[in-house]
């Protein structure tokens, strides 16, 4: 039977991304799928000086309905859960410790969330054609670590981006607040390096939500919605930013940053940028010094530059507007798209939005959020592998509700995704056993008769649940 998972957990998922209070009459809105109580709504209609207004959470645009807050469809499966929360008594705490170390109910609210994925390893390349284009069989990626990470937690705390070098070396960016935003660097162990909270634009009245991609392995690019880009060095914990209003000679207070993605084989920082109410497909591109070199427009099917990666000469992009995903081939200079190939939508899911992209194992992965088809109210988020050309589905797992944004790594020979959450702080690792890896635990046949080098290199998958707690 499910453990029970603790009420703190719940109530944090349950929150108005805007008063950080239980849901009120909760809101949701269509694209991103995120939620917010109706009279906070009405204010963020209220305050904003155009037809439109953004998420929150994830910087979604919205056009105000003719009927206002009621445009929007109330949740009421949310507002039920809500309801049986406050009207039932708190659950009893067990905190008997386990051999990690951690309570019960810390771990039982550590692996609750994030399950184990079924995505293939490497060496699998020998996919069956299906009618439904979706094998029987997976190779299994497994849950190395679940991370709970509540490093300077406030109201509207929210992770917007995860990037990751080969020294297995993490940067999560966010926001803390409207006006600050912040950058931290742990490990995949879950142990915080660094931690570094920045002030916005004061000339910007745009939330301060942070984005990054590595640019070497020591170096971050990230970007704020507000309008600034900056490098973050983790060696020496510097920072250099550049505001785009001292960068271009025209930054309307309508446009805002909405993407980053580094081009390694470039050294060329790529910025996504959109109009309020506008275009969403011009991209910035920079040097590795914050210089300024031109701007990349994409296609007119391309209305919001969300989540981006840059592999090879490909630019994988998320459209936040148009629920889509594409893969654009770019010219050797950067500054035309060549061709262009759409993703194939998930067939288990309706009501699509689009989350997240990386590459792992060659191979592009999309995070995608929808309704399940056939369960109405029923709301999954989905890791799917694609062919290299988008147009094959090739395999998919659920994930955790709440994943909002992941990148993939390879360290230590082992190639990982890691999924991050927006609201909860939590971050999962998933990563592949190689094919060619045979564990004997100490009770197998053949233990005992194994050489005793052999038993040092018989090391065992590494399944660790963790809990940073702020300090």
């Amino acid at each position: 039977m499910a453990s029970p998972v603790p009420s703190e957990v719940v109530e944090k998922c349950l929150s108005c991304t805007s008063c950080s209070k239980l849901l009120q009459e909760p809101k949701l809105l269509p694209d991103c799928l995120h939620r917010i109580c109706k009279h906070c709504l009405e204010n963020l209609i209220r305050a904003s000086p155009t037809k439109s207004f953004l998420c929150l959470t994830c910087g979604t645009e919205y056009v105000v309905p003719d009927n206002g807050v009621d445009g929007f469809k109330t949740d009421f499966l949310i507002r039920e859960m809500i309801d049986s929360l406050q009207n039932e008594p708190p659950p009893q705490r067990n905190n008997q410790k386990n051999p990690s170390g951690m309570s019960s109910s810390a771990l039982d609210a550590s692996t609750s969330k994030l399950g184990t994925a079924h995505l293939p390893s490497e060496g699998n390349t020998n996919l069956s054609s299906k009618t439904d284009q979706y094998p029987d069989e997976t190779t299994e990626l497994q849950e190395e670590c679940v991370l709970i990470i509540e490093p300077i937690k406030t109201g509207n705390w929210v992770i917007c981006g995860i990037t990751s070098n080969s020294h297995g070396q993490i940067v999560l960016t966010g926001r803390v607040h409207t006006k600050r935003s912040f950058i931290m660097v742990m490990d995949v162990q879950g142990s915080v390096s660094q931690r570094l909270e920045l002030e916005g634009d004061p000339r910007s009245t745009w939330s301060n939500m942070r984005v990054c991609d590595f640019f070497s392995e020591s170096l971050v690019a990230t970007a704020c919605l507000s309008g600034q880009v900056g490098i973050y060095n983790i060696s020496d914990s510097a920072y250099n930013s550049r505001n785009m209003r001292d960068v271009l000679s025209a930054w309307p207070g309508s446009r805002y940053i909405c993407s980053i993605a580094a081009d390694k084989a470039k050294s060329k920082i790529l910025v996504g940028t959109k109009y309020r109410g506008g275009s969403g497909r011009h991209i910035l591109v920079f040097d590795g010094e914050l210089q300024f070199l031109h701007t990349l427009v994409l296609p007119e099917i391309v209305q919001y530059t969300g989540d981006m990666v840059v592999h090879n000469d490909n630019l994988l992009v998320c459209d936040k507007k148009t629920r889509r995903g594409f893969i654009f081939t770019m010219d050797q200079s950067r500054e035309k798209i060549v061709s262009v190939n759409e993703f194939t939508k998930p067939h288990r899911l309706c009501s699509y939005a689009i989350a997240s992209v990386c590459i792992y194992t060659g191979n592009p992965y999309l995070l995608w959020a929808g309704v399940v088809k056939g369960q109405k109210g029923q709301h999954d988020r989905r890791i799917v592998r694609y062919s290299s050309d988008g147009s094959e589905l090739q395999e998919e797992q659920a994930v955790d509700k709440n994943a909002f944004i992941m990148c993939s790594s390879k360290s230590d020979g082992i190639e990982r995704i890691h999924v991050a959450a927006e609201h909860s702080g939590k971050v999962c690792t998933l990563a592949a056993l190689p094919d060619d890896h045979d564990y004997l635990e100490p009770n197998d046949p053949g233990y005992e008769k194994m050489d005793p080098a052999d038993r040092d290199t018989n090391t065992a998958p590494k399944y660790v649940n963790l809990s940073y707690v702020r300090k």
